[in-house]
Formats: structure tokens, C-alpha cells, sequence
């Protein structure tokens, strides 16, 4: 037993790390800055920066082989509705934070979330 109990140890701290790192990254990530941008066929149809939405924006987005409907709140975008057959993009649910995206490829429409903030360039 006395064999495996530094591994036991080293693990334990291993997660401890992880899960305190994980932590403080959520606590410390804000909603400022943070952009939504919708585009249908490659198009920049729609764009709003998240602090700036004051109500609810409900908007029909027109894809490839029907309307999707997209909530738009001052915590995050989800789906509503969308005739697609697999419903990946309902499923996704209220995205939040920046780099997460919400796509609907048989209407080929995606909803990307982008912050300012933290960038140090533009490759």
C-alpha cells in the first residue's frame, strides 16, 4: 500500500490544481466586450456587443432550408427553432462565453462569440 501512496498523493494535487485553475478562470470572466456575431452563407447578417442588450432580442434568422429563431439576452445566444433534422444547433443550448460557437450546417448559419479583450494581435 505504502507503494502507490505518493501516487495517490500526486494525483490529489494533480486535481486540486485543475480544479482551482477552473475556478478562478469562471470567476474571473466577464461579459464585457463580448461580441455576438451571426452569419448565414458566409454573411455577416447580425451583431451585438452582450452588455448593450438591454430586453431580449428574438430574431428569424433566414438559413438554407428554413427560418431559425435565435434568443438573444444579456447572459448569452441559444437557439429557439429550427426545422433541421438533427437539432444539434437547439441542443447546444445558451452559449456565453467568447471562442464558443453555435452552427446549423443544413441551414448554414453559425453564431460565433468573440471578446476584445485579452487579444494581443491580429495574425
Amino acid at each position: 500500500m505504502k507503494k502507490y501512496r505518493n501516487d495517490i498523493i500526486l494525483i490529489l494535487v494533480i486535481v486540486l490544481i485543475s480544479a482551482i485553475s477552473l475556478l478562478i478562470f469562471n470567476l474571473t470572466s466577464t461579459k464585457d466586450n463580448i461580441k455576438v456575431s451571426i452569419y448565414s452563407s458566409d454573411e455577416l447578417i447580425y451583431e451585438v456587443y452582450l452588455d448593450e442588450v438591454e430586453s431580449d432580442i428574438v430574431l428569424d434568422i433566414e438559413g438554407k432550408i428554413s427560418t431559425m429563431k435565435v434568443l438573444i439576452t444579456s447572459d448569452g445566444v441559444k437557439v429557439l427553432d429550427s426545422d433541421c433534422h438533427d437539432m444539434i444547433c437547439i441542443n447546444q443550448g445558451l452559449i456565453d462565453k467568447s471562442s464558443q460557437t453555435i452552427s446549423c450546417l443544413p441551414n448554414e448559419v453559425y453564431i460565433t462569440i468573440t471578446s476584445s479583450e485579452g487579444m494581443d494581435g491580429i495574425i
